[in-house]
């Protein structure tokens, strides 16, 4: 809450997910129970500061929490596959630009080695630097591909990897 109130008043603005057991989240965010694509707003008393969105996904046993510094609560009509559903318009915007940290964690849960149980506290810091040196390795490589007409031919990271391997 206080990088959210001090990012408002630089005129900077927040959207991202957040871990709920944050201090100053209201407690009731904690208990929620949401089912699939339900959605539920919460902002603050000033309602200046930060609104959070909840978002029931089917596969994960938690909610996903959106705090946002700039939430309207528009909602875009997305196609997804044979059917058009609803979904926040902070939360396409942020899938659509995120990058960076989000991007690299998302790819490393998919195909990650952290999988893997050891109770060796150094192995899992070992296997997480080659996964992202791996992750690294595929974006540059992609960078890099020639142009055929125009368009970059892209690796997808599972055959970057069996390719590595």
């Amino acid at each position: 809450m206080p990088l959210l109130k001090y990012l408002i008043s630089k005129n900077f603005h927040y959207t991202g997910t957040v871990d709920i057991g944050r201090k100053d989240f209201p407690a009731d965010i904690k208990t929620l129970k949401l089912n699939f694509l339900e959605i539920k707003w919460y902002a603050t008393e000033s309602n200046s500061a930060y609104s959070s969105l909840h978002l029931g996904i089917r596969k994960q046993r938690k909610n996903v929490v959106v705090a946002t510094t700039d939430g309207d609560g528009s909602m875009r009509q997305i196609q997804r596959r044979r059917e058009i559903i609803l979904k926040p318009s902070r939360v396409d915007e942020y899938n659509q630009h995120m990058n960076g940290c989000d991007r690299t964690d998302q790819q490393i849960q998919f195909y990650g080695l952290q999988k893997r149980k050891s109770n060796k506290w150094w192995k899992k810091i070992v296997h997480f630097f080659i996964e992202i040196a791996v992750v690294n390795a595929s974006i540059i490589y992609n960078k890099t591909q020639p142009l055929v007409d125009g368009v970059r031919r892209k690796v997808p990271l599972a055959a970057f990897k069996n390719n590595l391997i």
